[in-house]
């Protein structure tokens, strides 16, 4: 099967990364470790660069998505619906013998994320030779985001191609364990994208968002957002030779589901930078975004965007 392809004659944004297949469970009650427990189960498509890239796309930027696959029904499945959301997937990448990544999320019964479990290791499997084979297609991006899935082999050509086009590169830093990957790359990326427990255990300290938005930019990278759930959003930037940073207050919301709320704020923050904004202009711009997500039953922008006002 040969999925149908979105045609994008220039894309904006390339996004490199994880795409998989997510099933998110909602517990009935409280987590019994050792035991069985009851749930309702949802399947959709996921993957972090995947979500950004159909995101982006929802928000009207033309957007390209390199990723690596299982030569399954899964892979075909989520190609197709990438595809039909508006993505070029022309660059994506199926690999004979391996399975798709699945990630299963276990939400308690007020939405929040209980544990979390990945096998990503298709996406893994792309490497500083993919990166090469589509340098020329990096070059005439406006932007790249890409997500800690991928290896630090792989992100450091990705940085390398990137800096030598002159290519702004922003990266998720996707978990506690792979935020790590980023370590001694920071000087080479634009923007850091994460959530407070990502940043704590990438930077071995504690703190406050901005606290540790100010230390990323501290230890190289050239701005940093750091979420923290219904908490103070922190924004960091360098600036003449010194730092700007503050504090976003997330808008009041009626949870339903956090699951995307991530991938919908980096998705709002790189589209309003690609519009000219600065750092917290744009992170404002990311959290309405956000907020629509995890008010709404359903995890596609797209959906999302056409019963909502347009964005401010």
């Amino acid at each position: 099967m040969t999925p149908p392809q979105a045609k994008t004659p220039r894309p904006e944004v390339l996004a490199i990364g994880g795409a998989n297949r997510d099933e998110v469970m909602r517990l009935a009650g409280p987590l019994h470790l050792g035991a069985s427990n009851r749930v309702s189960t949802q399947a959709m498509a996921g993957g972090i660069a995947r979500n950004v890239a159909q995101n982006l796309a929802a928000l009207g930027i033309g957007t390209q998505l390199l990723t690596a696959v299982g030569d399954d029904e899964i892979g075909d499945w989520l190609l197709a619906l990438t595809a039909a959301a508006g993505v070029d997937i022309s660059p994506a990448i199926k690999r004979p013998g391996m399975a798709t990544g699945r990630y299963v999320a276990v939400l308690d019964p007020d939405g929040d994320l209980a544990v979390g479990l990945a096998d990503m290791a298709a996406t893994e499997s792309l490497g500083q030779s993919d990166i090469e084979t589509v340098s020329p297609l990096i070059a005439r991006s406006e932007a790249i985001f890409a997500d800690a899935n991928l290896m630090p082999v792989t992100i450091a050509a990705l940085l390398e191609i990137a800096a030598d086009a002159g290519v702004p590169v922003t990266i998720d830093l996707v978990s506690p364990t792979k935020a790590r990957r980023l370590d001694a790359l920071l000087p080479g990326i634009d923007l850091v994208v994460g959530n407070r427990g990502e940043a704590v255990s990438f930077l071995g300290q504690d703190g406050t968002a901005v606290d540790l938005a100010c230390a990323i930019v501290g230890r190289g990278a050239a701005a940093a957002v750091i979420s923290d759930g219904a908490e103070p959003l922190g924004w960091c930037e360098s600036a003449n030779g010194g730092q700007t940073c503050g504090t976003l207050v997330p808008l009041p919301a009626k949870v339903i589901d956090v699951t995307g709320a991530g991938d919908a704020l980096h998705s709002g923050i790189i589209a309003a930078r690609l519009g000219g904004a600065d750092i917290q202009a744009a992170s404002r711009t990311g959290l309405e975004v956000a907020r629509q997500v995890v008010s709404s039953p359903t995890h596609a922008l797209s959906q999302i965007l056409s019963k909502e006002p347009p964005l401010p």
